[in-house]
């Protein structure tokens, strides 16, 4: 097994099993501890508010992962329906989709995702959504591309020739051999979604503000950065640990 797997494993179990290895309440206030530096009651040191900052770096992971999976979903699944569709029936799907790319890609990401935030409002739900709608369009244009370059392959000619339908070219034949790069890509479509959740939840989108959240811990810590800086650092160096394990682990898959 691949080192990188198994550092990625573990990185997802401390995150998962945040109940077992955290120190204290995420939650709970303490104005007592308001802005303690790292030390041994509290690994991370202490916010604003007197929470530990290790606690909720933790938690904070299992919302930002969870909101982050949900809009790489929204983002991946459509995507890929729409370019296997697209390779079954070019002739009555390609100028749709072209044009849905030419429009979409059109406008910054962000700023569909602002959009889209406008129209449903704050919170974990459509800061996924948001966030997802937001990859959709790159997901799309990249497995498209794959599925197109697959369908010029001799294998697929081969069974075209032996009278195989295109729907069952698709998934028997180019799906299969496609599946190692969208994979990777589904990789890297999960960390931009993490970097841009995060962002959201840092503009003041992301819904309650005292639940866990890096980018919630970023927009708390970044009020107090010149006084307790490792309130921000604790969740930067997290988003950036999960981003690069993820980036990795995308480049061994391709």
């Amino acid at each position: 097994m691949k080192p990188i797997v198994i550092i990625s494993t573990l990185w997802l179990i401390l995150i998962l099993l945040a109940p077992l290895f955290s120190t204290h309440n995420p939650s709970r206030t303490n104005t007592d501890e308001i802005l303690q530096a790292p030390g041994q009651n509290h690994f991370f040191g202490t916010d604003n508010l007197g929470r530990d900052v290790f606690s909720r770096t933790l938690y904070g992971g299992q919302r930002t992962m969870m909101v982050s999976f949900t809009a790489a979903l929204i983002a991946i699944l459509p995507a890929l329906l729409l370019a296997m569709l697209n390779h079954v029936n070019y002739a009555m799907t390609n100028k749709f989709i072209t044009i849905l790319l030419n429009a979409w890609l059109a406008f910054p990401s962000l700023l569909i995702a602002l959009i889209t935030l406008t129209i449903l409002g704050r919170g974990i739900i459509p800061v996924a959504i948001a966030t997802g709608f937001a990859q959709f369009p790159f997901y799309l244009q990249v497995s498209r591309g794959i599925f197109q370059q697959e369908g010029s392959r001799q294998y697929v000619t081969a069974a075209k020739s032996l009278g195989a339908s295109n729907w069952h070219i698709v998934r028997k034949h180019i799906l299969p051999n496609a599946r190692p790069t969208l994979t990777a890509y589904a990789g890297i479509t999960f960390a931009y979604c993490i970097i841009n959740s995060a962002a959201l939840s840092l503009l003041g989108l992301g819904g309650d503000p005292s639940i866990p959240d890096w980018g919630i811990m970023l927009a708390s810590g970044r009020d107090a950065f010149r006084a307790a800086p490792w309130a921000a650092i604790a969740p930067g160096v997290a988003i950036s640990i999960t981003v690069i394990l993820i980036n990795k682990l995308a480049d061994s898959l391709r």
